[in-house]
């Protein structure tokens, strides 16, 4: 729509060329005359100047971020650089916590966090929607993050070494999950929701207090590594030997009678597959 100098504008018949939205009754006649919000306007230029890059008080607390971690991998870098990032990696620097303004970095792929001292992520970790890989293991988590579910695209999930108990639910939302990482924590129960992430190649649970492997996992048809070493599971599911995996971990388990069923899967040590309870014995099947 065309507007002429001296024609009567009214909010009903003009709507802002960026939000679309009927300028209201307040807008003066600058503003009707170009068919914008002036607020609206603003922003799109402030948008342009400052495409490509961080806007500038975000990399001033980053850089002071980085200065107090001593993570000296990114304190020199531009602001285009830190902007285009695809991995941060702030393993093993005793953060505490992770600065709200995380969410402008919107390239990002991988987050790594393991080894540090964080107790909570901001909310604002849900911003990062291309991200694959996130890595939470060994930190003072007081809960699971259940943000973590709001990450669409996560392919990889770490979060070993958090004394966690019970299986977090959340985690069967992520559709695209081909990685998880739940080992070295006191989770006693795999639940048969673990079924929902259908695209899960490889489940590292191994140092927990499982009991039972789950009947779900054999419906997983890309499950080819399954990490179950040192647990307390007492036998070997009957459905093992149909899965092909490439690599099956059940060492240290007090598992009955290992040796009758060692030998009824003899082909699948062949593979890589370890089965065996007693770890020095596995020079014997190799």
């Amino acid at each position: 729509m065309n507007i002429h100098i001296g024609t009567e504008l009214t909010p009903e018949t003009i709507r802002c060329i960026y939000c679309k939205k009927p300028l209201n009754e307040s807008a003066t006649w600058y503003e009707q005359t170009l068919q914008v919000h002036l607020t609206c306007k603003n922003q799109i230029e402030e948008y342009q100047r400052n495409k490509g890059k961080l806007p500038e008080e975000v990399y001033k607390e980053f850089q002071e971020f980085f200065k107090k971690y001593n993570i000296t991998q990114y304190r020199y870098a531009s602001n285009e650089e830190l902007y285009n990032l695809r991995r941060l990696n702030f393993n093993d620097k005793q953060i505490e916590y992770l600065p709200k303004s995380i969410r402008y970095f919107e390239n990002l792929r991988e987050l790594a966090l393991a080894g540090n001292n964080i107790t909570k992520l901001p909310k604002e970790i849900s911003s990062l929607v291309n991200l694959r890989m996130l890595n939470l293991s060994f930190n003072k988590f007081q809960e699971f993050p259940g943000i973590v579910e709001e990450l669409p695209l996560l392919k990889q999930f770490m979060y070993a070494g958090n004394r966690l108990e019970d299986y977090p639910e959340e985690i069967n939302d992520l559709d695209y999950l081909e990685t998880l990482d739940l080992s070295t924590n006191v989770i006693e129960h795999i639940p048969l929701s673990i079924g929902k992430i259908q695209n899960l190649e490889a489940l590292y649970i191994q140092n927990n207090r499982i009991k039972k492997v789950p009947e779900e996992l054999r419906k997983l048809r890309n499950l080819r590594t399954l990490h179950l070493s040192n647990n307390q599971i007492t036998d070997i599911p009957h459905w093992i030997d149909q899965k092909h995996f490439s690599m099956l971990n059940l060492t240290n388990n007090p598992i009955e009678d290992i040796e009758e069923k060692l030998r009824k899967l003899r082909a699948l040590m062949l593979h890589g597959v370890v089965l065996q309870s007693d770890e020095r014995k596995r020079k014997n099947y190799n």
